[in-house]
């Protein structure tokens, strides 16, 4: 019973450093968040896109918007103001998903299955 314990207590200490993500401040224009804030002359800078790029890796990072600023407000962007202007909002940091990858590895996982299943019934 208290080796039970120790291991829930392991498991939940995992999942809650899971659940504890990283949220930051940025400004939302267009599918890009803005990650530098307002210095001297610019305006937010740092563009990142909203949605993994083509050909993207499992390191790569995208950002993930998760809600409006509690106070929602304008913010410049780009030097000068000249890119326009976007609404602060808080955002997250994730990498992209091997999305291209998975059919080949069910398929793989399906293959390997159906041969540990079926294989004994397979030799005459």
């Amino acid at each position: 019973m208290r080796l039970k314990t120790i291991l829930i207590l392991f498991f939940l200490s995992f999942l809650a450093e899971e659940l504890a993500a990283q949220v930051y401040r940025g400004c939302r224009s267009g599918g890009v968040i803005y990650t530098t804030p307002p210095a001297f002359l610019y305006g937010w800078t740092g563009g990142i896109s909203e949605t993994c790029p083509p050909g993207a890796t499992s390191s790569t990072q995208h950002v993930q918007f998760i809600r409006n600023a509690p106070t929602p407000n304008s913010c410049p962007v780009g030097l000068l103001s000249l890119g326009g202007s976007g609404i602060l909002v808080d955002y997250g940091i994730v990498y992209c998903p091997l999305d291209s990858l998975s059919t080949f590895t069910l398929f793989l996982f399906a293959v390997i299955g159906l041969y540990k299943i079926r294989g004994p019934l397979l030799k005459v």
